[in-house]
């Protein structure tokens, strides 16, 4: 006899005055048998992203698109009841994760991909390759 499999999604987005900070996590639920024999819920992450993006591209500009993902991921939650899982992302520890649909998930990863690509590598044009300020040692 087949099991449902429950997808569970979830996304953080912390604003700060100079950057964006935008992640997203992927987990089912799925039946299992613990050490002890006992049948308990375990939860398995499917996928975690991660973007950084400042605001002020033009002074400060810092990008970074991180995204760990796979059927077979062999990394799980603590967790083994659904009622720990979701209050563990209550806890608002590491970060403000909101439980979403999966509509919302997908929209908010294939625009923050979309944002990333255009930002996708360094304009080594506009480094700096000469000095115009001068740096003094002091001395006591």
């Amino acid at each position: 006899m087949s099991k449902i499999i429950t997808l569970h999604y979830f996304i953080s987005k912390i604003e700060h005055s100079a950057f964006h900070e935008i992640k997203g996590r992927l987990y089912n639920e799925y039946e299992s048998i613990n050490y002890y024999g006992d049948r308990v819920r375990s939860f398995k992450c499917l996928e975690d992203f991660n973007c950084h993006i400042s605001k002020d591209q033009e002074h400060y500009e810092s990008v970074r698109f991180k995204i760990d993902f796979g059927k077979d991921s062999c990394t799980g939650h603590w967790a083994d009841n659904l009622k720990d899982f979701k209050a563990d992302f209550a806890k608002k520890v590491f970060a403000d994760w909101e439980p979403c649909t999966r509509k919302e998930y997908e929209s908010l990863r294939k625009e923050l991909f979309e944002i990333y690509q255009q930002k996708m590598f360094l304009d080594i044009d506009t480094i700096k390759t000469i000095q115009d300020y001068t740096v003094k040692i002091l001395t006591r």
